[in-house]
């Protein structure tokens, strides 16, 4: 199999942290990957479930991004837009991978993105709560990776969420809030470095355990755009 940097596909070495770095060549563990894309470009989890039978959950509300994860990925699909609770949300499907849902606590918010707004194309689609869907697809209760990237949404999704039910034993979010950092420290993850405005994040167990380096923790700014 190849070993090198041109077998991952993340932007800021996700892929690649997990499995050099973590949890060292695993086979067959288990990600969540949110929001998942076309299920290749840029992808968190390709590699893993590809290149390292790995099985796991691709969450994904854009309706063109979706038909392509599905033909895709073998990998369970969900075409949620996950929230803090069951709604119809407005949701942008027009920038590509900087889409989402479409309010004053996301990225597309008409305070930073009002102009683009304006013309951009808008769909009405159901939220559901990351809880629901893992009880719905059978999710293990230790979730090797998770990866969370929604445009803004993130801390709509983790301050919502009871971690007494599930164990991630690493996170990758882009661009956290402080609410985010304070929301994970408290159920014991360890931050672990930031790179390109992402923050990693291990379980305690796997900090204990590991020869994993751990940075000094320091807040990523939020976006000016």
């Amino acid at each position: 199999m190849q070993n090198s940097k041109q077998l991952y596909k993340s932007q800021k070495r996700q892929d690649r942290w997990v499995l050099e770095e973590v949890l060292p060549g695993k086979i067959g563990g288990f990600f969540l990957d949110l929001a998942a894309a076309d299920g290749v470009t840029h992808s968190n989890t390709y590699v893993l479930e590809k290149q390292f039978r790995w099985s796991g959950i691709c969450i994904e509300p854009n309706p063109d991004f979706f038909k392509a994860l599905k033909a895709e990925r073998n990998c369970i699909c969900n075409n949620s837009v996950v929230s803090d609770k069951i709604e119809f949300v407005k949701f942008r499907v027009d920038n590509g991978q900087l889409g989402g849902i479409v309010s004053e606590d996301t990225d597309n918010s008409y305070r930073i993105r009002g102009d683009q707004l304006a013309k951009a194309d808008i769909i009405s689609l159901k939220t559901d709560t990351l809880a629901n869907i893992l009880q719905k697809n059978n999710a293990p209760e230790t979730i090797d990776y998770f990866s969370l990237d929604v445009e803004g949404a993130e801390e709509r999704i983790i301050s919502s969420f009871d971690f007494s039910k599930y164990r991630f034993l690493c996170i990758t979010v882009e661009r956290p809030t402080p609410k985010v950092n304070s929301i994970l420290f408290d159920n014991g993850y360890v931050f672990v470095k930031n790179y390109c405005f992402d923050s990693f994040y291990v379980h305690p167990e796997i900090a204990k355990t590991s020869n994993i380096h751990c940075e000094q923790f320091e807040q990523i700014p939020p976006k000016d755009w």
